[in-house]
């Protein structure tokens, strides 16, 4: 039996504040009203995105089910949290509140959340069974995450560690170009040549050149991966706006 297409179908831990791009540090209410407000621009008929929205929106927008849902999310002893989870603890929620009520009704009918979530999770797996019958493949799969390369219109250079790393390397290109200068002085012996300081000085010259050169492309280097992060910064803010203190 493959053992590889089994560990795709184990569900994994679901971390509703990364997907909804969400910070842990909202309070209920506020998650309630940002999940509320994706809710509205759901198409009535994407049921998989309003059954999922309806489901965390109970409950992270409940004390109670919130603190049992980071619990498990935080335990590593936890090994899965899939919707299944998820909806059981939706469910827990005291039958009392309206939010409750309502999320019991929109869903009692069917799950097309976990549906969707259980599609999602077989196709790993049948793609995984028919490469490892096929001539095995050398690609690489590479994930980013723009959360950490992104950044605001508030951060400065002088906190960032790539402008601190290029201002080193820069720094190591006048370093030795103050060595050669330092090793190249003349010598009061008969040996000494003109021959043999004209090399010295050309060595000079050479490396004060790659000095200012290196210097140059390493500053516009930064700021253009400088400006990349920045607008990759206001689009996240855009997609995902903080709320005003």
């Amino acid at each position: 039996m493959d053992t590889s297409s089994q560990s795709h179908n184990q569900p994994s831990k679901y971390d509703a504040y990364e997907d909804l791009g969400l910070s842990r540090s909202l309070e209920c209410g506020e998650l309630k009203s940002r999940i509320s407000e994706k809710l509205s621009h759901v198409p009535p008929s994407d049921n998989a995105e309003m059954d999922k929205l309806q489901t965390l929106r109970t409950i992270l927008g409940s004390p109670d089910a919130r603190k049992v849902y980071d619990r498990e999310l935080s335990d590593p002893t936890v090994t899965t949290l899939g919707v299944r989870r998820l909806r059981e603890i939706a469910s827990s929620v005291t039958e009392s509140t309206s939010d409750a009520s309502s999320y019991a009704r929109s869903t009692e009918q069917s799950h097309p959340w976990e549906q969707s979530y259980q599609t999602q999770a077989a196709a790993p797996s049948s793609t995984t069974t028919a490469s490892s019958q096929a001539v095995p493949s050398s690609g690489v799969s590479v994930n980013i995450d723009f959360s950490k390369f992104a950044i605001t219109e508030h951060r400065s250079r002088s906190s960032s560690l790539m402008w601190t790393l290029g201002w080193g390397w820069i720094f190591l290109g006048w370093l030795y170009l103050l060595l050669i200068v330092l090793t190249s002085g003349g010598d009061s012996s008969s040996s000494y040549s003109l021959a043999q300081e004209a090399v010295q000085m050309t060595a000079v010259v050479a490396v004060t050149g790659f000095a200012f050169v290196n210097t140059v492309a390493m500053l516009v280097f930064l700021q253009l991966v400088w400006n990349i992060r920045y607008l990759v910064g206001r689009r996240r803010a855009r997609s995902n706006p903080e709320p005003v203190a």
